[in-house]
């Protein structure tokens, strides 16, 4: 199917049939595939899901994306607008008349239950009805469904098979839907029946267009006051992610001091964890403070020296080595005393600190000859993080050295690199879904193929550019062509270059708007992929 972004002027091929459009708390995937986390939701502190499918009787041929909140659908008998650009609204209209079929559900994301849900619908004249969705027995939410035609409701529950879960490994393979509401129209509208919501943008734009793609679609994902995870079952504020990100794209941030005050004024419900009511996380607080400015750090220098004294009393023994609990690093399927880019962190909140006493001075000198001496007796993966973080640690002749040996071991020759030593017992090639076996033993995660093309370029571009060229290409194909059409995707499985896991996710696409604005003509990049 042909595939248009307005707001680049590309055109291509698309691998993929998933739309994403969201405005504020609303939000949906469409595909033709079916799944428990497609279809439409709304925010109610958790993703919301009331509309299990939306379906159009023409064909889709070709697709122009507009914007984060517009499509338009050239199908072979019609022209399909969809829209929700106003707020707590989907608004479709079409050129001639369009049968539009619609499905509903009444569940939380997360819950497997079907028999707490309950659904009403009022008939209210020929071409509206209003539905209640209730969720354990309390009321929800409501729409209502209005066309410019007759509505027909065929009332009841429908099995349906889970064909992109089922992909996945999942346990629920079958859900079932509620009714089937069908017009042949030229215009429908869903409205949300709730007060309209606040919804700020992090990041200023930067009147290049490329930039600005990526950077209109993290401000879309949004929720309150936080940059999500990811999309769709990564919408809570992780902060790992959330803080990665922003440091990532720390040059385009709007209000520095109003986005890290949410940290400031929280620390002691933070610092030690992943998310809220989460679990432990030893780079939380690291992450904190490298994202924290100068000032802020001197005003609040008292309170950063004793919660970073309660992080070494959690993850340091005696001996100043780490003894990190489970799961408290990205890798968290893995079982880690240690990890390379926590001592790294840690080295960089030492020298932040040390400007403020001595004793930090110190201690960074010991970490930075431990951090050398571990790198020397074995690395992973995260190497990448290590450079990109401090590339003091060696010099360029010695980095050269590393990362000719890391290529070897762990570079894909699709354009990314494996979380697991290509040649080890332990590699698994193929992503395993929500089994997540291969999410550190294999897949590919498209961040780190970024940051290790940002790291490829400061050595040598000239030297790398081959393997540069390839992982940009893997990650633009991602971005425009695959999994859910104009974002970035978690990982790929190792074997060859796919857009798998969370379909949206954060820390992709400000690792690869980061690398892009690195070259002065990323264009070309685009040019290469455009028909």
């Amino acid at each position: 199917m042909k595939l248009n972004y307005l707001e680049l002027n590309f055109s291509g091929e698309s691998l993929s049939d998933k739309l994403f459009l969201k405005n504020k708390n609303l939000w949906l995937i469409l595909s033709k595939e079916k799944s428990r986390f497609f279809g439409g939701f709304y925010f109610k502190n958790q993703p919301f899901r009331f509309l299990d499918s939306l379906e159009i009787s023409s064909l889709p041929k070709e697709i122009t994306i507009f914007s984060p909140t517009e499509i338009f659908w050239e199908t072979d008998r019609n022209q399909i607008y969809l829209s929700l650009k106003e707020e707590n609204c989907l608004e479709i209209k079409a050129a001639n008349l369009e049968e539009i079929s619609l499905s509903f559900d009444a569940n939380f994301i997360f819950n497997d239950n079907p028999f707490l849900r309950f659904i009403k619908e009022e008939k209210l004249n020929s071409s509206t009805y209003h539905f209640f969705f209730y969720f354990d027995n309390q009321l929800i939410m409501e729409i209502l469904v209005e066309s410019f035609a007759p509505l027909n409701f065929q009332t009841g529950w429908f099995r349906n098979f889970l064909d992109f879960d089922s992909k996945r490994n999942s346990s629920l393979k079958e859900w079932w839907s509620y009714g089937k509401l069908t017009s042949k129209t030229n215009c429908l509208k869903i409205k949300i029946l709730e007060t309209a919501c606040f919804s700020g943008e992090i990041f200023n734009l930067t009147n290049n267009k490329i930039f600005d793609f990526i950077l209109t679609r993290l401000n879309s994902l949004i929720l309150k006051n936080y940059l999500p995870a990811g999309f769709p079952w990564f919408f809570e504020n992780w902060f790992r992610d959330e803080l990665l990100s922003l440091y990532l794209l720390k040059d385009y941030l709007k209000d520095k001091k109003s986005i890290f005050s949410n940290y400031l004024f929280n620390l002691e419900n933070k610092w030690q964890f992943n998310k809220e009511n989460g679990i432990l996380a030893a780079d939380t607080l690291p992450l904190i403070i490298l994202n924290i400015d100068e000032e802020d750090l001197a005003y609040y220098s008292v309170v950063f020296k004793k919660y970073l004294r309660f992080w070494e009393e959690n993850f340091l023994d005696k001996n100043g080595l780490l003894k990190l609990p489970a799961k408290a690093t990205w890798m968290d399927t893995l079982e880690k005393n240690e990890s390379l880019e926590i001592y790294t962190l840690y080295l960089k909140a030492l020298r932040k600190l040390a400007k403020f006493e001595k004793i930090y001075k110190e201690k960074a000198d010991f970490y930075l000859k431990l951090l050398k001496q571990k790198i020397k007796e074995e690395y992973d993966v995260n190497l990448i993080l290590v450079y990109f973080l401090l590339p003091e640690v060696f010099s360029k002749k010695e980095w050269l050295k590393i990362f000719d040996r890391f290529l070897v071991d762990y570079y894909l020759p699709w354009g990314g690199v494996a979380t697991q030593k290509i040649n080890s017992d332990k590699f698994i090639s193929q992503h395993t879904g929500e089994n997540p076996l291969s999410y550190h033993s294999g897949d590919s995660w498209y961040y780190l193929n970024n940051l290790l093309a940002l790291i490829l370029k400061d050595l040598n571009e000239k030297k790398y550019k081959f393997t540069i060229q390839k992982i940009i290409e893997a990650s633009l194909t991602d971005l425009l062509k695959d999994g859910v059409l104009g974002f970035s995707s978690e990982l790929s499985s190792a074997k060859e270059r796919k857009s798998e896991g969370s379909l949206i996710q954060t820390w992709s696409m400000s690792s690869l708007l980061l690398l892009l604005s690195s070259f002065q003509n990323p264009d070309i990049f685009f040019k290469s992929l455009s028909d």
